[in-house]
């Protein structure tokens, strides 16, 4: 399989630069010009060297962004325990409660971070609660889901044994289903919470708090060397981040 695909990569490749050559002579444009290249090094230039007169404004912001997303983390786990266990085929108690999970789980997941910080912008005003609202219920749409999924891959005999000893529907979720799928809650809580301090960085930029709103102002103001210290702020706590999860992951092994 690998054989007939790579000669068809390759090939797509060829015709779509040739076809990128013939479009650039015929309407005379240079190459550089349609690439987009004229001046790159130029604009790149002005970004260095980066200006550090307010990194510790930026760390602050940082801070702000790194907590904004921690809690939209708090409340997406708070919302998808709940319609997680009532989104799983073997813990749902009706068919109308089962089917009203599934969807408003799929609502969650279809509306993006941005488009809900801005809505909850309009309501709530720029800062950082309309972020922490995006976040959570977005994520509350894949973390939910990810609960439902896991705890539909357990083994039936768990809920029976449980059930056969006299325990209630509780009890089973709280001391059979639950415990079992315990390393996969922590590691989809994880990789949400590395993934929500990302996006409360992009939702800054539309006003919802953070670095984002500072690298904005500094990017609209062609105030590139401080643009390049918060990038370069951004990059590193990033590095940090999954170096401490990566860590984490190991000692948990």
């Amino acid at each position: 399989m690998t054989r007939r695909i790579q000669p068809t990569v390759w090939w797509i490749v060829m015709a779509t630069l040739g076809l990128w050559a013939v479009v650039a002579w015929w309407v005379q444009v240079p190459f550089s010009d349609l690439a987009g290249l004229t001046g790159a090094g130029e604009q790149l230039a002005k970004y260095f060297p980066p200006d550090a007169t307010g990194f510790g404004r930026a760390l602050g912001q940082m801070g702000v962004t790194i907590v904004i997303g921690i809690w939209g983390t708090l409340l997406a786990f708070a919302l998808a325990v709940p319609l997680g266990l009532a989104a799983a085929t073997n813990v749902h108690g009706s068919r109308m409660g089962y089917r009203l999970a599934r969807e408003i789980l799929n609502f969650c997941r279809a509306l993006p971070d941005p488009l809900l910080a801005l809505i909850f912008i309009t309501g709530f005003g720029i800062g950082p609660f309309p972020g922490v609202l995006a976040l959570g219920i977005h994520s509350c749409g894949f973390l939910g889901k990810a609960f439902a999924e896991s705890l539909e891959r357990l083994p039936p005999g768990i809920a029976e044994g449980l059930q056969a000893c006299g325990a209630s529907r509780s009890q089973v979720i709280r001391f059979g289903l639950w415990p079992s799928i315990g390393r996969e809650v922590i590691g989809y809580t994880a990789y949400t919470t590395y993934r929500n301090i990302l996006m409360a960085v992009a939702l800054g930029v539309v006003g919802a708090g953070g670095i984002g709103v500072d690298l904005l102002r500094a990017l609209r103001q062609f105030d590139r060397p401080a643009a390049a210290m918060m990038i370069g702020l951004i990059v590193a706590v990033v590095v940090l981040i999954d170096w401490f999860a990566v860590s984490l992951r190991e000692r948990s092994k």
